[in-house]
């Protein structure tokens, strides 16, 4: 009603009142057209989509945690073999010591107790620690919210692994053992510290880098600003309207 009796007045009035309202921001098609407007508005309402899988498990993390202890195991078990083959004793193998550098030399070795030849005759006890603690990781792999964590817990499970196979299904030199009560493999001699084998050297090498690692990734949010946190009013150029 208002816009037909303006009309009726003369184009000069309409003119003047048309530019007023567009000044006030109060024309209906000032916001809707102008695409620039829109786009600060949309921008300032959507969170950085980062953010809301930050704290996100991993996906496939289960693939990783297997792929990680796999290797370790695959490794492990292999090294083992042709350890006990070329150097244990005879008659199980052919007794050898080979030299590498400086004091590092591989020799064979056979230990009841737990890692680098500590803890003799506590194999069953540490079997059962072992598996416990594989168990736990599992359950925090699942958890974790980086893929690095997944496969450091894989190397650790996987080394604990590959020492719980030595102690169900090998026996010792004497001929003495049973379930979990084998003795391990060990063959790697640096000569100042305990023989010990690729599962031992995982599972230290994999627990350090895990505390490493977690005392290195910053707390809160890792990407971006969470949805909940003041994005601040979109600032208007008034030009625009």
């Amino acid at each position: 009603m208002i816009s037909k009796t303006m009309t009726q007045t003369g184009n000069g009035r309409w003119k003047d009142s048309a530019e007023k309202g567009s000044a006030m921001g109060s024309t209906p098609d000032s916001d809707s057209k102008d695409p620039r407007r829109s786009d600060t508005f949309e921008s300032a309402s959507i969170a950085d989509p980062d953010s809301s899988n930050a704290d996100s498990p991993v996906t496939g993390w289960w693939w990783f945690l297997g792929a990680a202890a796999g290797a370790v195991l695959l490794l492990d078990q292999l090294t083992k073999t042709w350890a006990v083959r070329k150097l244990a004793w005879p008659p199980l193998g052919d007794g050898e010591v080979i030299e590498l550098v400086g004091s590092l030399r591989l020799r064979y070795a056979e230990n009841t107790g737990m890692a680098f030849s500590r803890g003799s005759g506590a194999g069953p006890w540490i079997a059962l620690l072992a598996v416990g603690i594989s168990i736990v990781l599992v359950v925090f792999a699942s958890k974790a919210t980086s893929r690095t964590q997944v496969i450091l817990m894989g190397v650790v499970i996987g080394g604990a692994l590959g020492n719980i196979l030595d102690r169900a299904f090998r026996g010792n030199s004497s001929g003495e053992g049973g379930l979990m009560s084998g003795a391990v493999v060990d063959f790697v001699d640096v000569g100042w510290w305990p023989v010990f084998n690729v599962a031992d050297a995982a599972i230290v090498c994999g627990g350090i880098a895990l505390v490493l690692f977690g005392l290195r990734e910053p707390s809160g949010k890792s990407h971006g600003e969470s949805p909940g946190e003041d994005q601040g009013e979109p600032e208007i150029d008034p030009t625009r309207a």
